[in-house]
């Protein structure tokens, strides 16, 4: 039972981080800020992604623990320390995954005041709430008289899809752009469970030492793609298909803006993912109702009639706490995203120094904050930041980040992005004071991409 826990918790101390890209932001000049604000104002003529190296993350995050917290050289009994961790999480504490792969992009500009990107990309997306209860009934297992175990913390949502988008970014003005992206969703699986209810507990028991209860169960557990209608076996290569085949379709709306207030001072804001997917196809949904008490297995020695003692203590349970299985349809919900920021410029423009540019910010410093908010399964995630960018000729451009979240008051991030002639490479990490030893990060996370950028007027 103890690798079982350990097991949960290694799981839990994964470092990932949690999809706030606060890094790219209005980074203007990769083409990819357009996905994170549709409304950016951005300056090239055309841009090329490099198919599945244009744009790569991997992010997560991981609240009230990390792995250090059990895996450290410290001297101390590991057991004691995962009993630490076991009681010192809560249904608060929160583990989120999201990964993104573009398989496609490009840009082109449409006109002096119009600007249009399109592509495709595979997400995946995933926060699971640590269920404190669960886990301590794990840990502590069956045997604990007229203690209470309840079932409310368990809380869970996975969605792995592709996305097929294109915007436009409309320049209203000198100083307003504004912007618009449709998403179609292809969902590839879906899986949730959320508002579960119900209690566990032991007393004495009269047949057997101990009886078991488990009252007032009242749980869901709907999935999308996981099991085939038709019973057959999933391979790779069919979640790879289900990218594009939109089997299971949403639809999605990106909006954002840009104001420049004057030459060295503008915000930005945009709100992301309003949209859903209709689960219809390879669904199965779980529903339980009811309760169930047992005193354990009572053998019965009878050479004659042997008794398969499992089987009949899970046709008792499958009788009185019936699972429900139904292939009804579901809508699973994006988590809607906001951003905004302010940035001010200053100083020499790069370009004085002899270089050509069409960049709307040719300054060489910035400094500026971004909000991220996220609606979640249960709560909000959010991310606060404070940057400082400077430029190194047209060729190097640079953003620094310090980001209080939901995982770290101290998130050190460094953004890099590089441009010789028509190739853009870009690099971002987050929690960089933690290299040496990433164990100590309760989140961490990197983005990279490499683009093809043309100007028809610049060199």
């Amino acid at each position: 039972m103890n690798k079982l826990v350990l097991g949960f918790i290694f799981l839990l101390s994964i470092k990932l981080y949690s999809q706030e890209y606060q890094i790219l932001y209005d980074f203007d000049e990769i083409p990819q800020t357009l996905i994170l604000n549709p409304g950016s104002n951005y300056s090239h003529d055309y841009f090329i992604g490099i198919p599945i190296l244009s744009g790569i993350s991997l992010d997560g995050g991981v609240t009230g623990v990390t792995a250090y917290d059990i895996f450290a050289d410290d001297g101390r009994d590991v057991n004691d320390k995962i009993r630490d961790v076991i009681y010192g999480l809560d249904n608060d504490d929160s583990f989120i995954i999201n990964e993104r792969v573009e398989v496609i992009s490009g840009g082109i500009r449409l006109n002096e005041n119009d600007f249009l990107s399109f592509g495709l990309y595979e997400e995946f997306d995933m926060v699971f709430y640590y269920p404190s209860d669960v886990a301590k009934l794990f840990y502590e297992g069956t045997t604990i008289l007229n203690k209470q175990y309840s079932l409310d913390g368990i809380n869970f949502k996975a969605d792995m899809l592709g996305v097929l988008h294109a915007g436009i970014s409309h320049k209203v003005n000198e100083k307003f752009t504004i912007g618009g992206r449709l998403k179609l969703y292809s969902s590839v699986f879906s899986a949730q469970t959320k508002n579960n209810r119900g209690e566990f507990y032991t007393t004495q028991g009269v047949n057997n030492y101990f009886h078991h209860h488990l009252i007032n169960v009242d749980a869901t557990f709907q999935t999308a793609g996981l099991i085939y209608d038709d019973n057959s076996d999933f391979e790779p290569k069919d979640y790879a298909k289900k990218i594009i085949t939109f089997e299971n379709p949403g639809f999605g709306l990106d909006i954002g803006f840009t104001h420049k207030i004057n030459d060295q001072f503008h915000i930005t804001g945009s709100i992301l993912d309003i949209g859903f997917v209709r689960n219809e196809k390879d669904v199965s949904s779980y529903y339980l109702r009811g309760g169930y008490n047992t005193e354990g297995i009572e053998m019965q020695f009878d050479p004659d009639a042997p008794s398969d003692y499992w089987e009949e203590l899970k046709e008792d349970f499958e009788n009185k706490l019936p699972i429900d299985t139904l292939t009804t349809g579901y809508n699973s919900y994006r988590p809607i995203k906001f951003n905004a920021s302010a940035k001010y410029s200053f100083g020499k423009p790069y370009y004085e120094d002899c270089f050509k540019s069409n960049a709307n910010d040719p300054y060489r410093n910035a400094v500026g904050g971004q909000l991220f908010v996220a609606n979640r399964l249960l709560h909000v995630q959010y991310a606060a930041t404070i940057f400082y960018e400077r430029r190194f000729g047209s060729v190097l451009r640079t953003k620094f980040t310090y980001t209080f979240d939901n995982y770290s008051s101290s998130n050190i991030g460094i953004g890099l992005s590089t441009k010789f002639g028509p190739v853009n490479l870009y690099l971002a990490a987050d929690n960089i004071q933690y290299l040496s030893n990433l164990a100590k990060a309760n989140s961490t996370a990197f983005q990279l991409g490499l683009n093809i950028i043309i100007d028809k007027n610049i060199p």
